[in-house]
């Protein structure tokens, strides 16, 4: 995702959620902009409730191990980490942050 205009971005991101309050694609780029613009526990909520939706969301559990990483949370980071790769197992690059962690 690229993100020229966070906020024309977010707006629309919005709109699609009013549309579509079960969009785990339209949360997902909600997370990410909450990420980037250093908002991690935004990021992280918005990630959590995507879990209500649908517990075995892949992409939601490798962003919130990234967010608790990039947090120093590395105790909770773990276990998303693990779940990723349970949901997704040719995730590489969760099978290379959980290598990392230990």
């Amino acid at each position: 995702l690229v993100i020229d205009d966070e906020e024309l971005v977010r707006r629309a991101v919005m709109r699609a959620l009013e549309l579509n309050p079960r969009s785990l694609e339209a949360l997902g780029t909600l997370g990410k902009i909450a990420y980037l613009q250093g908002d991690l526990a935004g990021a992280e909520a918005i990630y959590k409730s995507g879990f209500k939706i649908k517990p075995d969301w892949a992409h939601g559990h490798f962003n919130l191990a990234a967010i608790y990483i990039n947090s120093g949370r590395i105790a909770d980071a773990r276990p998303q980490l693990v779940e990723t790769l349970r949901l997704d197992p040719l995730n590489s690059e969760a099978r290379r942050l959980l290598k990392g962690l230990r």
